[in-house]
């Protein structure tokens, strides 16, 4: 099974990564091809609606329905 070394998207990384998490979420950026702007503009918008750190179980289903 094929596991990535850490993706700062999703707050993973692997046990025992060396690596800043920093870089290691830059390295992925430039892969996708996301802009320092852009980047920017995600993240901030990830911490906002607070995606990284509600469990998946929490999240309401439909969306627009208060939870």
């Amino acid at each position: 099974m094929l596991e990535p070394r850490a993706d700062g998207f999703r707050n993973y990384a692997r046990a025992g990564e060396k690596a800043p998490l920093e870089q290691l979420l830059v390295e992925r950026a430039y892969l996708l091809g996301v802009t320092a702007p852009e980047l920017t503009v995600l993240i901030g918008g990830l911490r906002a609606s607070a995606l990284t750190t509600v469990a998946p179980s929490t999240v309401c289903s439909p969306p627009s329905r208060a939870c």
